[in-house]
Parts: structure tokens; sequence; C-alpha cells
């Protein structure tokens, strides 16, 4: 049930820069998935003018334009509660700006807590796709079924197959030079999702449950030179190894550090 009878804070006053504050909620809908933690919230954050409370009851009420779309269908729960218990040096600085201090408050969330943050009002939508390969695919194969490619995007998945095909962001080509469309029954079991860290946690899980059933993949940052560089090593890059994590390249360890909500400085 969602709550709005909560009284507005002093408090949430020194998130403001002409009047704008911002404004934290979560995940109404039980029933929408959560790849990364599915035993936490998750989380929305945005700016509004005037009291936080009234904006997040205006978006669910539908209120709100286009801008409603997410909240009349699947809910906002109000959690001003926890913006206010976050420490005053992360939500008392507003000498950068609004738009500063909702990236400092979301990196906290993220990096500190651990949470996922949705700050585009559940808006994007995120699709993690599988597309079949030929048996022309140079590389010989390790597993026993055929090739596919698994990928994510925020694009209909029609569009980013298009893409693919005319050599686009293509990566290392191998849907452009071997595509044979999409694997339907494949792509049916992984559902959409409404931020990219979501959506990557998403594709690299597909990838590997597809590997143990017995295809081969690529796609889903795949890397065979460092794989087989893990494989002899005895082991894979899994988030609770700070050793195998540093075998990642630099982009791929923010990655995970940013989906554990982990200090890798610690």
């Amino acid at each position: 049930m969602l709550c709005f009878g909560h009284q507005p804070s002093d408090y949430w006053v020194v998130a403001t820069q002409k009047d704008r504050r911002l404004w934290l909620g979560e995940y109404a809908d039980s029933e929408l998935p959560r790849p990364v933690d599915p035993d936490r919230p998750q989380l929305m954050l945005g700016q509004c003018e005037g009291d936080p409370l009234e904006y997040i009851e205006r978006l669910n009420l539908g209120e709100e334009g286009s801008r409603s779309a997410f909240a009349v269908e699947h809910g906002i729960e109000p959690r001003m509660d926890l913006y206010e218990n976050l420490p005053t040096e992360v939500t008392g600085e507003t000498k950068s700006g609004i738009k500063a201090l909702g990236q400092a408050v979301n990196d906290y969330l993220v990096n500190k807590l651990g949470y996922v943050v949705d700050r585009r009002l559940g808006l994007e939508i995120y699709t993690v796709y599988v597309i079949d390969l030929s048996d022309d695919v140079p590389d010989p194969r390790a597993r026993p079924k055929g090739w596919v490619y698994v990928g994510q995007t925020v694009v209909p998945r029609e569009v980013r197959y298009q893409k693919h095909i005319d050599g686009i962001n293509a990566g290392k080509g191998w849907v452009t030079k071997y595509h044979r469309g999409f694997n339907e029954e494949l792509c049916a079991r992984y559902p959409q999702v409404r931020t990219r860290v979501e959506a990557e946690a998403l594709e690299k899980q597909a990838a590997n449950e597809l590997e143990e059933e017995g295809w081969n993949v690529k796609g889903a940052g795949r890397c065979p030179t460092r794989e087989r560089r893990l494989e002899r090593q005895g082991s894979r890059p899994l988030p609770n190894s700070r050793k195998t994590i540093g075998t990642l390249s630099r982009r791929d360890r923010s990655r995970v550090w940013t989906v554990l909500g982990a200090n890798p400085s610690v």
C-alpha cells in the first residue's frame, strides 16, 4: 500500500536550489524483476519543485503527463525516510547545485549502500536478447550446442539487431557476419528491466546459464583470451573474489564494484 501521510521535513530544504529538491522512492510493484539483488528495494531518485511527497503522489495519480507512465502502472513508494538517514556530508552540500547533489546521493546509495538506483522514472526499458549464429563462426566449439550471441539494449531489440547487421556499434562483428535471427525461446527467459546496471547483470547471467547448458556464447562482454587465462588459473571472475576481480579490465572492475556496492579501496 502506498503511503503519502508524512509531513514535509525542514531537512529536505537542504537539498534545494531555486526550490528544486531531491526525492527518493522505491518501486511499489514487488513483481518487477530485480536481477542484481532480489531482496533489496529498487530505488528511484529524481528532482522536483516543492514537496517531494506531493510530487511522488502526483506521479502515482498520473498528474505529471508522460513522466507518470511508470508510476501509474507500477506505483512508487516514498522513501524519504532513507534519504533523511543519509550522512549530512552527502545531503548537505549544495554549492555545486542540485544536479551535483543528486549525483552525490546516487553514488552513495550505489557504491556505499549497494542499492540499484533508477534515475529515469522507470521510463527506460532494457531488453536482453539472444541471437543464433551460424556454424561458420571460426572459433572451435567448446560446448556441444551451437553458437549464440547475447546482448542487451535500451532500444527495441529489432532496431539493435539491424544495427548489428549494418555494422553499427557491432563490436567484433559476430552478428554482422554470422546472424541467423533471434532465438525466441531463449529470449523469452529473460525479463525486461529498467536500468542499465540490471541489464548488464542479466546479460552476464544469461551468458553464464547458456554456457552451463552447453551453448557456445559470444557477446555479453566475453573475452576469449581473458577467459582462457582464468581457466588456466582455475578461477572465474566471481564478484566475491578480489584476487579474481584484479584480473579484469579497469572498466569491468568498475562495473563489478558498482553492482556490488563495494568500496574497492577497503
